[in-house]
């Protein structure tokens, strides 16, 4: 979690206008990156116990924005669900934050699986999404369920 990271929460947490309760969560994570800019924890010049409470508290603020994020999206896919007789499914999403080492247990182990990829930016992007995964044959679908 970079400072994409914080963007995000920042980003959907306005665009879905939590509340007050969500805020607390993203003050964590704003805390930890404040934190982060320390020049002990830039440069590694820290104690080993310092460094573990640095780790500690980056964790817990990844782990507030977790929340943030799935509650933005939940109230976003209900805002899109118009139909009142089926009402939109809680949707509970996974992070992968092991990308890095090629490492997501989601795509891993399920055998269907949805990926969201959220564009900070404010301008349109043309990249490419790699997901590591286990099998060897998968079917990629747009938002419209037609094939990529």
């Amino acid at each position: 979690m970079s400072k994409t990271g914080i963007k995000i929460c920042k980003q959907l947490y306005a665009l879905t206008d939590l509340g007050p309760e969500d805020k607390v969560d993203l003050n964590a994570m704003r805390e930890a990156m404040g934190v982060m800019q320390h020049h002990d924890a830039i440069t590694g010049t820290e104690k080993q116990v310092v460094a573990e409470d640095y780790a500690r508290m980056l964790h817990l603020g990844i782990v507030e924005c977790d929340i943030i994020t799935n509650t933005a999206f939940n109230k976003l896919f209900t805002n899109n669900h118009l139909d009142d007789t089926n009402p939109a499914p809680q949707v509970n999403l996974d992070s992968c934050m092991l990308l890095n080492i090629s490492q997501c247990e989601v795509s891993e182990k399920s055998s269907n699986f949805v990926v969201t990829v959220y564009n900070p930016l404010s301008h349109p992007v043309s990249l490419y999404v790699r997901v590591p995964v286990t099998g060897q044959t998968y079917s990629v679908k747009d938002p419209n369920s037609k094939c990529c």
